[in-house]
């Protein structure tokens, strides 16, 4: 059974193709969702880029991922190097170790509330700069409070990402 708004364009003879096919006759109605794509079109052009940068895209927000997350098997690798350079107590350690965690557990549910403010363009850049800046704060931090701060910090844009 067909739609009574459904047609069933005939086939031309000569080219056996349909007038939909034809670039002549794109503008048949129902907007670019018909088959019929107008030359020249910004739109259109733009369409096929993003399609062709899909996977790129996946692939950078991965690589992304995988940095941030990197820090987290390297300070407890390097947990007694820290502890003897800023002369730390098992408190500070469980501090400096758990921060991220911590305060990544409580930004976690305001991302949503954030994304209704941002785009999540504007919000993963803004995350990424905040991430770059705290890893700095992080390691080139003079004391024992600035370590611990910056790295829970960096658990509020680590969330983000």
């Amino acid at each position: 059974m067909t739609s009574p708004h459904t047609e069933t364009p005939e086939l031309d003879e000569d080219t056996n193709t349909t007038p939909r096919d034809d670039p002549e006759n794109c503008d048949s109605g129902g907007g670019n969702d018909d088959g019929c794509e107008i030359e020249g079109n910004p739109f259109a052009q733009r369409d096929r880029e993003d399609l062709a940068r899909r996977p790129w895209v996946f692939v950078e927000l991965l690589l992304v991922s995988m940095f941030i997350n990197f820090d987290s098997g390297a300070l407890p690798a390097s947990l007694l190097e820290v502890e003897k350079a800023f002369d730390m107590n098992f408190f500070q350690l469980g501090m400096l170790g758990a921060g991220i965690y911590l305060f990544f557990s409580l930004s976690s549910p305001l991302v949503g509330h954030w994304l209704q403010i941002w785009s999540p363009k504007q919000l993963l850049a803004a995350s990424l700069v905040g991430y770059a800046t705290f890893s700095l704060v992080f390691a080139t931090s003079p004391d024992v409070v600035t370590l611990i701060v910056a790295r829970a910090v960096l658990g509020i844009f680590q969330s983000c990402a």
